[in-house]
């Protein structure tokens, strides 16, 4: 599948992910003491940036009023992968997906409101657990990841049995899907059978990424 930026050309979205990867890891390596990659309107990147917001499916909702630059900054929940914000006029900083604009599918506000009522447990689980890849022995950057059952085994068998509400909130912080207050006891009967059936291990970024998944 042929992904336009601009004026540049690539063969896949595999290709246009792996290239916008390298300009958003740049921006970030020049960081300041805020730790936060700025790109200013008369940034070299600005208008590869301004480009790539273009192809996402919610351009114009998201960005409608014009941009008056992007930051770079650390995802939340995942220490370590990076998330683009655009300085929306009338609007402030606004995230969004790069991988979307790329053309890889926009995630699914279920799955993600699923993810999100659980981090507390990936959180005490990273807390506690010893410092190293169960996979390679590796230290630093280590991530949560579900072993067997994998998470979207574990999302899939729940919402079989327990029927999920179809209308979603946004957290204000970090703008992902998370799960109305008037589903919150369907979030705590997620969250239970999540704690009782997840086999949780951390893995370093290398082993998490290469590892199969069913």
């Amino acid at each position: 599948m042929l992904v336009r930026i601009g004026e540049l050309e690539f063969k896949s979205i595999k290709a246009a992910q792996a290239h916008t990867r390298g300009v958003v890891k740049k921006v970030w390596e020049r960081q300041g003491a805020a730790k936060v990659g700025a790109v200013g309107v008369n940034d070299p990147d600005f208008e590869f940036f301004q480009r790539l917001i273009e192809k996402h499916p919610e351009n114009l909702h998201k960005f409608g009023l014009g941009v008056r630059g992007f930051e770079v900054r650390e995802n939340q929940l995942n220490r370590g992968a990076l998330g683009m914000y655009a300085d929306v006029v009338g609007h402030g900083l606004v995230d969004f997906s790069w991988l979307v604009c790329c053309g890889a599918k926009p995630p699914c506000p279920l799955r993600s409101a699923m993810r999100m009522s659980v981090r507390h447990s990936l959180a005490e689980f990273h807390k506690h657990a010893a410092p190293a890849c169960v996979l390679c022995a590796a230290s630093g950057m280590l991530h949560v990841d579900h072993a067997q059952p994998t998470f979207r085994e574990l999302a899939v068998a729940f919402i079989a049995m327990d029927h999920p509400p179809s209308e979603f909130d946004s957290d204000p912080g970090l703008h992902m899907a998370v799960f109305h207050s008037v589903d919150t006891e369907y979030a705590k009967r997620w969250q239970r059978y999540h704690d009782e059936h997840a086999t949780l291990r951390m893995l370093c970024a290398r082993c998490n990424l290469t590892r199969r998944r069913p």
